[in-house]
């Protein structure tokens, strides 16, 4: 019966903003029929993926959400990196955009030599 009515879904997660207040990273999730088959067969762990797939058609994840957020500078990575479900591929797309996954707090320099024991 979800199936069948299921237009969409919109998810919000709450970010703390740089600079102060909040902004909402939003998950969308339109229903297409590939996705109701998904809910009638019981493989909803699949469901990502199809966020994945429908781009194009509006659908966003988690992940996007939160990187465009740190694309936009109303983020900082460590926040949206916590905020993240899929901490490993989120992790992946802040590495490819060059940022550094550790908060600011807890990075230290590089060290060019080898620690002493």
């Amino acid at each position: 019966m979800l199936s069948e009515s299921l237009k969409g879904v919109i998810a919000q997660t709450l970010c703390r903003k740089i600079g102060g207040g909040r902004v909402a990273a939003l998950e969308v999730l339109i229903s297409t029929m590939a996705v109701g088959n998904l809910i009638r067969e019981g493989k909803t762990f699949q469901i990502p993926s199809m966020i994945q797939v429908g781009k194009a058609i509006g659908m966003v994840s988690l992940n996007d959400a939160l990187m465009d957020l740190v694309t936009r500078k109303l983020v900082a990575p460590d926040e949206a990196y916590s905020k993240a479900v899929d901490k490993p591929g989120f992790e992946g797309l802040l590495k490819r955009a060059g940022l550094d996954t550790r908060p600011k707090s807890h990075a230290t320099p590089h060290a060019s030599a080898a620690p002493t024991r």
